[in-house]
């Protein structure tokens, strides 16, 4: 009879019989393995004309005894480069033991390790040395020529990323290894018209640069010497994110035949081509009624013609009574208009105002002149002496 450890050991061994889970394709792939398995090597592979773009790896520790992540798992982070990057399969060689190594974080010993990788169409990939702009592309892969490979010696290449207006663009190396003895011989060099920026050396999976404006310059350049590495394979995305404008009304009818739904008695019923618009307003409209007039026949028959205003139309109606350009910018000369004949009739009043006060004051003055005139007059003749006379 089998003892309860015999029996948890079964149990986890059923669990982790598959030692290795692989989902391909162009979304985001998972491959993982448990140590506690008898493989000690994780493949994965992507299609034809795919390459592999390495997400994230790391090793995890199960509280449930899974090979693969699940939410509470603690994980360390495995920061050193695939040697796969950029080809098509990967194989990565695991430890030897039953565990893997120390997560600090829950103080475990991990059991199981997990990449998390995409695969990218060949043709999605831009050569910097072939294409010189890029204006119609919010998202984009970018090699060196011959990438994972050795490039070339005397290369010197530019490409110019330009996206919509208000947008940046946002720059990561995948993968990059450019020589870089005695300073960048070979070197990568990023220009957005406000800075500059070179790069050389091995960076893998790092945001290297954020354009200030929406347009951002690349120059690949290596030098002649023999010394050579893979090159660079970068990602670039522009942000923020677009939103695609809403699809148009119809205003037309449509000749598409009419959808048929059947029930389930076999009955036939038509359905309208198009779901009822939607009115988008400020105010919640409940039970309101179809707005209907009277109008007079035309035609002198009798009885009365109702009109109904269906929703489209009341939109439009409602959509006339914005205010035009040209009203809003007639209102503003008619205002700077009555604003200046308001100066114009201040200023007016302001030069009479001052030719009345001038009249004034120089008749003020006369007058004075006139009395000062007379109180000398009469100063002289109360000091004047008789005439003397002549003695003979």
């Amino acid at each position: 009879m089998r003892t309860i450890f015999e029996h948890h050991k079964l149990v986890t061994a059923i669990l982790l019989w598959v030692d290795c889970i692989i989902i391909r394709g162009s979304e985001e792939s998972t491959a993982s393995v448990a140590f506690i398995s008898k493989v000690k090597e994780l493949t994965f592979m992507c299609n034809t004309g795919h390459r592999l773009h390495i997400l994230k790896t790391f090793y995890g520790y199960s509280y449930s005894n899974h090979s693969s992540f699940e939410m509470g798992d603690c994980i360390l982070s495995y920061t050193k480069r695939l040697s796969c990057v950029g080809r098509r399969s990967c194989s990565v060689k695991l430890p030897s033991g039953t565990t893997g190594p120390w997560i600090p974080t829950c103080k475990k010993h991990s059991s199981y390790f997990q990449v998390e990788y995409t695969c990218v169409s060949e043709s999605s990939i831009v050569d910097i040395c072939t294409t010189r702009v890029l204006t119609s592309m919010q998202r984009g892969y970018i090699t060196t020529p011959n990438y994972p490979d050795e490039y070339q010696a005397n290369k010197n290449c530019n490409l110019t990323i330009s996206v919509e207006v208000g947008q940046r663009i946002n720059l990561q190396a995948i993968d990059m290894s450019l020589q870089d003895n005695h300073g960048c011989v070979d070197y990568l060099y990023l220009d957005d018209t406000h800075r500059t920026h070179t790069l050389c050396g091995d960076r893998n999976n790092m945001n290297i640069f954020e354009s200030f404006i929406n347009i951002l310059k690349l120059q690949f350049k290596s030098n002649g010497d023999n010394v050579m590495g893979r090159g660079v394979w970068l990602y670039f995305k522009a942000t923020p994110t677009l939103t695609s404008p809403a699809p148009p009304r119809p205003t037309k009818r449509s000749t598409t035949p009419l959808r048929k739904t059947t029930t389930q008695r076999g009955s036939t019923r038509h359905t309208s081509r198009y779901p009822s618009p939607t009115l988008t307003t400020h105010k919640t409209i409940t039970n309101r009624p179809t707005d209907r007039k009277r109008v007079k026949n035309p035609f002198n028959l009798k009885g009365t013609v109702k009109v109904t205003k269906t929703e489209s139309q009341l939109v439009s109606s409602r959509e006339g009574k914005a205010f035009p350009a040209a009203e809003i910018i007639g209102g503003v000369l008619g205002t700077l208009l009555l604003i200046l004949i308001a100066l114009i009739g201040l200023l007016i009043r302001r030069r009479l105002t001052d030719h009345h006060y001038t009249q004034v004051y120089y008749q003020s003055a006369s007058v004075s002149q006139q009395n000062v005139n007379v109180f000398t007059n009469d100063v002289n003749s109360e000091h004047s002496y008789p005439a003397e006379t002549s003695m003979c």
